[in-house]
């Protein structure tokens, strides 16, 4: 954290001693706290927590991902996965070079995360099943 957030920062963030046996670091903080990046963006440590799961993220993905959002209207078939189907935009413009392959892995590995983390809201509590009601005769 502390070298992310650069020399300027106002107060450093503590730090613990090496362990010798396995050369790892200890977590030495109690409380969450919000860093700013010395190159932009922040950090957020939050002691105790391995991961924290975004979701609902569809708008921000499509908003940092614009050209996969801007060139998918235009594949062959509007359910296209963009990994193999014929008339693939999204894959024409790999091909061409002007979409970085790497990005469409990112893209990919977004979207997973977001779609398996965000509640189905279908079902029982979702309320869109018709499970369970009665006719009307």
């Amino acid at each position: 954290m502390n070298t992310l957030a650069g020399p300027t920062q106002e107060l450093a963030q503590q730090t613990g001693g090496i362990r010798e046996h396995d050369a790892k670091g200890r977590h030495t903080t109690t409380s969450r706290s919000l860093h700013a990046i010395a190159g932009g963006g922040w950090v957020i440590d939050t002691p105790g927590m391995r991961t924290l799961h975004v979701s609902d993220a569809a708008f921000g993905i499509e908003t940092l991902f614009a050209e996969i959002t801007e060139l998918a209207p235009l594949c062959r078939f509007s359910d296209c996965t963009y990994a193999n189907e014929p008339g693939c935009a999204v894959q024409g413009a790999v091909a061409a070079g002007t979409l970085d392959p790497e990005r469409l892995t990112r893209w990919r590995k977004l979207v997973e995360e977001s779609s398996s983390n965000t509640s189905d809201r279908s079902g029982p509590r979702g309320g869109s099943t018709t499970a369970g009601r009665s006719k009307k005769r």
